[in-house]
């Protein structure tokens, strides 16, 4: 995420800060509902980062919310599953 994130301030001054606060607002609607974001594989759901090609792949249980990444949807599809394993 904060590699992204300086990339994207590199490319235009403020929009690293703007990516940043965009994958803050995902987290907010993933904290009020996260029964509301799709299925993407097993007990993990998928909540897509407005204004950017990025998804916080997570789930969640009784004891709260995990995110297992902030995923670019162009690169690399499924690498986040290696954490899963690493993870439970």
């Amino acid at each position: 995420m904060l590699d992204a994130a300086r990339f994207y301030e590199k490319r235009n001054e403020g929009l690293g800060w703007r990516f940043l606060r965009a994958v803050g607002d995902a987290e907010t609607r993933i904290a009020r509902n996260p029964r509301t974001f799709p299925l993407l594989e097993g007990e993990f759901r998928r909540c897509i980062v407005r204004g950017f090609p990025y998804s916080l792949l997570f789930r969640f249980d009784d004891d709260g919310v995990l995110v297992v990444a902030v995923a670019n949807q162009r690169r690399r599809p499924g690498y986040w599953r290696r954490r899963v394993r690493r993870h439970a």
